[in-house]
């Protein structure tokens, strides 16, 4: 056996990985799901396009960093307001997909901006665990919106204009991250990030 590869995960095992946008919540959760042997990944970058190609006008045109817009300025309320409202977009259709997964006792990895600890806090389980990948210092950051940038068809420029909303809805989320008992982690190497959490889990 890998020995790089522990035993499968605990039968209907929830991951929740959540963080602001180029934190590397996709990539973690690939990496996890290999190696927890999960089968399933529930992106909400895929939730969105999922709806946007139903029509669905309010998701299609914002972004969890821009939604602050319809209400005006860029203020605290604001951002906050703006992007608690899109997540509660998501919310009924991530807790019916989870509790399907749940009835049959498979586990799940939901990852995404959207994939928040006040969504995780409604699952009804002891089986689930939080992550929270903490935004780097700007200049890695931007970095990472770069090497993101290159895998896209149309350059994402709300990143570096939305910067410190983003770094607003951090430090709002991170919050409810330790409320939650998330277990957050800098990503500055994902090989590393992935041995934490597989430790961690094997401690729980």
């Amino acid at each position: 056996m890998d020995k790089k590869r522990p035993a499968q995960a605990k039968k209907g095992l929830v991951v929740f990985i959540n963080g602001s946008p180029g934190t590397g919540k996709s990539t973690l959760a690939i990496k996890l799901a290999d190696r927890l042997n999960v089968d399933t990944i529930l992106q909400t970058d895929l939730l969105k396009e999922m709806w946007k190609s139903g029509g669905d006008t309010f998701l299609a045109s914002h972004c969890s960093h821009d939604v602050w817009k319809i209400m005006g300025k860029a203020t605290k309320k604001n951002v906050l307001t703006g992007f608690n409202l899109l997540t509660n977009e998501y919310r009924g259709t991530i807790i019916r997909i989870i509790k399907s997964y749940q009835s049959v006792g498979k586990s799940l990895i939901v990852e995404g901006v959207q994939a928040t600890p006040q969504i995780f806090s409604e699952i009804k389980t002891k089986n689930k665990i939080g992550i929270y990948l903490e935004i780097l210092p700007k200049k890695q950051q931007f970095a990472r919106f770069e090497m993101k940038n290159r895998h896209m068809k149309v350059k994402n420029k709300l990143w570096y204009e939305n910067y410190d909303c983003i770094k607003l809805i951090d430090k709002y989320e991170k919050h409810h991250a330790r409320m939650g008992n998330f277990f957050l982690v800098k990503n500055r190497n994902i090989d590393d990030t992935v041995s934490k959490i597989v430790n961690y889990l094997t401690q729980c």
